[in-house]
Formats: C-alpha cells, structure tokens, sequence
C-alpha cells in the first residue's frame, strides 16, 4: 500500500543472504524475531540476540534500525532487550492482557494503558 513500509522479519535460522536481501527491500526497520518457535513463549538469550542484532545491523550496512521481537513479555524483558535493539516489540503479553480483560468482562484499555506506563518506565 502507497505510504506503508515493508518490514521484513530475520529469524536466528536467515542466512547472510536472506538478511541482505531483507535489507534491500525494508523501509522503516528490519524485525529480528529472535526466538524460533512460539511467540511469547519465552526471553530469547540476551547475548546471542545481542550478536545477532549485530550481525544483522553489518549486514544490512547500518542502513536501517533493527526491532527485537518474540519473548518479550514483561517492562524487565523490554529494559534488557533495549540495551542492544534500536526498538522492541510487545506483542503476545498485549494480547493476553486483553484477552484476559474481555473475558472477565471488563474494559481493556485502562490495563493496556497500565501495561504501557510500565514498559515506558522500564524504558526511561
């Protein structure tokens, strides 16, 4: 769609190659899911992530900044992952937040606006 960029995803398993060529045709960011398997599932290794994200950043020529995604849960998940990723992405955790809130009932948006204010914080 006009005005929309294209954010690839590079998993653990892209190769060099598969990475360039993401690279070539991104706009905005590159999307490193850094675990294999389920989202949400779990912390992926913070530093083979962090040498991943690298890898990826020399690959790409430092063209682009790269978002870490998959795993990340909770505002202690996010600080850790910011420390090397140019962006985080809290997916699954949202998800279950409003599940949980729909299912109970009850309005989720002030929970999501809670989840927020301490990913935020956790973020500085």
């Amino acid at each position: 769609a006009e005005g929309l960029d294209t954010i690839p995803l590079v998993a653990p398993t892209s190769t060099p190659d598969r990475v360039k060529a993401a690279a070539a045709v991104a706009g905005g960011f590159l999307y490193y899911v850094s675990l294999t398997g389920t989202t949400g599932s779990k912390l992926p290794d913070l530093a083979e992530a962090a040498a991943r994200v690298q890898q990826v950043r020399e690959l790409s020529g430092n063209r682009l900044p790269v978002a870490v995604g998959f795993g990340i849960a909770t505002p202690a998940d996010a600080k850790a992952v910011a420390k090397f990723a140019d962006g985080v992405v809290v997916g699954s955790a949202a998800v279950r937040i409003i599940e949980r809130a729909v299912a109970a009932n009850r309005d989720p948006v002030p929970e999501m606006e809670e989840f927020v204010k301490e990913l935020c914080g956790a973020l500085g």
